[in-house]
């Protein structure tokens, strides 16, 4: 929801100002907000299947598996409004960075998945997922960096 409000507020200033820079913002609302509801989908399908192996109702699997399926579709709803405005490159690029980042905190604090236990493969998986950040920042940002390159 609060990723709604922020775009209305962007595509308001977009269409007052005429501001570029608002676009890249509704690109990256849009992929993080499909990703969040793609990660969502994957914890809710899981905790379906765990109620299940624990003994529960195959109902509450099923009502599980449902839930994942509005929450896909949504996903699908937010990425395509995304592919139809922005560059497509910047939309799936969010989208699949904020599924990955909701998947895993959503299991480590709903589902109680642990990060690995040696120190060093906690710093790598930190490592890892600051060079994706740092990767989609690029890719984001690209077009305004390039200005600043040189010409061959």
């Amino acid at each position: 929801m609060l990723l709604n409000g922020w775009l209305h507020v962007c595509k308001h200033r977009r269409e007052q100002q005429e501001l570029v820079l608002h676009e890249v913002v509704e690109e990256i609302i849009y992929g993080v907000e499909s990703g969040i509801l793609f990660g969502i989908s994957s914890v809710i399908s899981k905790t379906g299947f765990l109620l299940l192996k624990q003994g529960f109702a195959g109902f509450f699997l099923a009502l599980c598996v449902s839930l994942s399926v509005v929450c896909s579709t949504f996903g699908f709803y937010y990425q395509t409004r995304g592919l139809k405005h922005g560059r497509a490159i910047v939309v799936t690029t969010c989208g699949a960075v904020s599924a990955i980042l909701t998947a895993v905190l959503s299991g480590m604090y709903a589902l109680g998945e642990d990060l690995p236990s040696s120190p060093v493969s906690r710093q790598l998986l930190l490592v890892g997922w600051v060079l994706i950040v740092i990767g989609v920042s690029l890719l984001v940002f690209s077009p305004h960096l390039a200005r600043y390159l040189p010409k061959p």
